[in-house]
C-alpha cells in the first residue's frame, strides 16, 4: 500500500502538482479496504492448513500485501497459529520476482530452499520461486496467472487450492485402505515449507 501512495503521488508530480498539492490531494483521497471483508477464500483455509500442519510441515507465507492485512486475514480465518513464518510486502525485503523472500523464510524456518514448495498464481510468484532453487514450484490457475503464463514455470499446475485439499483427502482415504496405496501417495507428503 505505501507503495501505490508513493506512486499516486508521483503521478499526481507529473500532471503538475506541487509536492505539496500532490500530498494533499493523496490524503484527501486515500482509502485503505478492509482486506477481511473484499477476502473471497477459494476453499476452507482452515481445513487445508490443518491438513498441511497435521503433517509437519511448516506453512510459510510470501505476499505482496502488507503485514497489517496479511495478519488481519489470517485472524479472520482461524489460521494464525499454522503459520510458522511469514514475509511481507512492507518488511524492508526485496518484493517477488526476486527470490529474497522465499530465501529469508527458508532462513528462518531453518529449510533448505530446495526442500520448499512454492504454491503461487502468479508469473512473479513462480519466478520468485525458480531464483530461490525452490524444490517444487507449482501454478494455480484459480487466481491472475493463465495457463498460458504459468507453464513455463510450474513443475505442474492446480486449477485451485482444493485440489490440494483433494490430495489430502485421497491420502487419509488411502491410508485407511492399504499401507501400500498410501505409500503411493507419499510424495504429498514432503517436508518442506508451503
Amino acid at each position: 500500500m505505501w507503495r501505490l501512495r508513493e506512486l499516486l503521488a508521483e503521478t499526481a508530480r507529473s500532471l503538475g502538482c506541487s509536492n505539496a498539492e500532490a500530498e494533499s490531494l493523496v490524503e484527501q483521497a486515500w482509502f485503505v479496504p478492509d482486506p477481511v471483508t473484499l477476502a473471497k477464500p477459494l476453499t476452507d483455509i482452515r481445513a487445508l492448513f490443518g491438513n498441511i500442519h497435521q503433517r509437519g510441515i511448516q506453512i510459510g507465507i510470501a505476499t505482496t500485501d502488507d503485514r497489517g492485512a496479511t495478519q488481519a486475514m489470517l485472524q479472520a480465518f482461524g489460521v494464525t497459529e499454522l503459520v510458522a513464518s511469514m514475509v511481507c510486502a512492507d518488511d524492508g525485503i526485496p518484493a517477488k520476482p526476486a527470490p529474497d523472500m522465499v530465501t529469508a523464510l527458508c532462513a528462518r524456518m531453518k529449510v533448505e530452499p530446495s526442500k520448499v514448495i512454492v504454491i503461487g498464481d502468479t508469473v512473479a510468484d513462480l519466478q520468485m520461486a525458480r531464483s530461490a532453487g525452490a524444490g517444487l514450484v507449482i501454478g494455480v490457475l484459480s487466481g491472475v496467472g493463465s495457463l498460458a503464463n504459468l507453464t513455463p514455470l510450474a513443475d505442474f499446475l492446480m486449477d485451485t487450492v482444493d485440489t490440494l485439499q483433494d490430495s489430502f483427502a485421497a491420502k487419509k482415504y488411502a491410508e485407511a485402505q492399504s499401507p501400500d496405496t498410501a505409500e503411493s501417495l507419499s510424495g504429498l507428503n514432503p517436508d518442506p515449507a508451503y
